[in-house]
């Protein structure tokens, strides 16, 4: 007898029976697909391992559209993992309300590790409604630290001197910035620029539903502006580029630069060989968060082995070690970050000294910034960039919302 059709299909050439024995085990849903992800998987992984849980999990294509759709069939056969990647927002606590999750119970001890902004997230009644697991930042920038070297450039710190390096590099076969046109990924470049013309009031009123940002059209043109300028220098073979494709340009020298959030930089194997930082001139970060969901059950096998799940995963020492890996902040303020390279280092530091903070999950995400990147995408896909008509066409679509 298997403990359920998930685990059937993740060992479907084992005996069966091996799996009858009662020990703790975790079966977990996610999105992290890439080596350097399941590397970073491993931090949570193997010490449960170690501790003699059973571990099966399954990597989905199409990232968090793929989890949901995954989930979503388990649920209907009555047999879902154990443990589920989450984007954080509202519908992680409509899914507590409903029961279709299990509320993790949590002491005060916990309440104060976590960064507050972590707890109000993940927070459901005196629960937590998922296992926050780290804190990234999306308005992030990375650069090949030998291309500067070798090309006598400065770190550049406004998109103008960026920019400014495009013919040297363009002379040289190197590409300004690395990037693809896949819309989630042009949304987060657009987002970094707009964090650099925008104050964090008006960066919230863009995603606020039902409100104008017709006074913000001068500020939109000048971000379009950057976009097209940007595209100009970029990779002509961009056409839905998975982003560590994109990140491997960097690191093999054929472009100077890449603007995605802080998850790309377990994809350069060599920390010493980049510099990375909050994209240039940019007055907040933008951030965002995984999490794991506990499905209920009233297994006591898997009941056994999500407590572990949460234990491990909020340990402080598993903290700083996935985030080591993995790239990030940690989401508890006890993590050991001596630990961490000088790049994760830097952004756990910015983090810390950065007040305005912009948390960008949930419905917003998918409403008002879907259809901001559905724009800019469409910009980025035109063979001309217009800033003045396209911040128009930006104000208008949001206007609409």
């Amino acid at each position: 007898m298997y403990k359920s059709l998930f685990l059937a299909i993740l060992v479907s050439t084992t005996s069966l029976q091996a799996y009858a024995q009662e020990k703790p085990y975790v079966e977990m849903l996610h999105m992290w697909r890439t080596q350097s992800e399941q590397y970073a998987l491993g931090a949570i992984r193997d010490p449960l391992i170690a501790r003699g849980v059973d571990w099966y999990d399954y990597a989905t294509e199409n990232n968090f559209q793929g989890v949901q759709t995954e989930f979503s069939k388990r649920l209907s056969l009555d047999a879902p993992p154990t443990a589920v990647q989450w984007i954080v927002g509202e519908e992680m606590i409509r899914l507590a309300q409903s029961g279709a999750i299990r509320k993790i119970p949590i002491d005060q001890a916990m309440k104060d590790r976590l960064h507050p902004e972590v707890l109000e997230l993940v927070r459901y009644e005196d629960s937590l409604a998922g296992i926050p697991v780290g804190i990234h930042t999306q308005n992030h920038i990375v650069f090949n630290a030998k291309i500067a070297a070798d090309l006598g450039l400065d770190i550049p710190q406004t998109w103008a001197e960026l920019i400014s390096y495009g013919e040297t590099l363009a002379s040289h076969n190197i590409n300004l910035i690395a990037a693809s046109n896949e819309q989630w990924q042009i949304r987060l470049l657009f987002n970094a620029i707009l964090s650099s013309y925008l104050d964090p009031d008006e960066f919230l009123e863009v995603m606020s539903p039902k409100t104008s940002v017709e006074h913000l059209i001068p500020k939109f043109e000048k971000a379009f502006g950057v976009l097209a300028e940007l595209k100009r220098y970029a990779n002509t073979d961009d056409a839905d580029k998975p982003w560590e494709e994109v990140s491997r340009k960097v690191v093999e020298g054929q472009a100077f630069a890449q603007v995605l959030g802080d998850y790309i930089v377990p994809e350069y194997p060599d920390r010493s060989a980049i510099v990375c930082s909050r994209s240039p001139e940019a007055r907040f970060i933008i951030w965002g968060m995984d999490s794991f969901v506990l499905t209920r059950t009233e297994d006591p096998d898997a009941l056994a082995g999500q407590d572990m799940l949460v234990e491990t995963i909020l340990s402080p020492e598993v903290a700083a070690e996935y985030i080591a890996r993995k790239g990030g902040v940690p989401v508890t303020r006890d993590a050991d970050i001596s630990r961490l390279d000088r790049c994760s280092a830097g952004i756990a530091e910015n983090w810390a000294n950065t007040a305005a903070r912009i948390w960008t999950g949930g419905d917003v995400w998918r409403g008002r910034f879907s259809a901001l990147a559905t724009v800019a995408k469409r910009e980025w896909d035109n063979e001309e960039i217009e800033p003045q008509a396209a911040a128009r066409r930006l104000s208008s679509v949001l206007g609409a919302i």
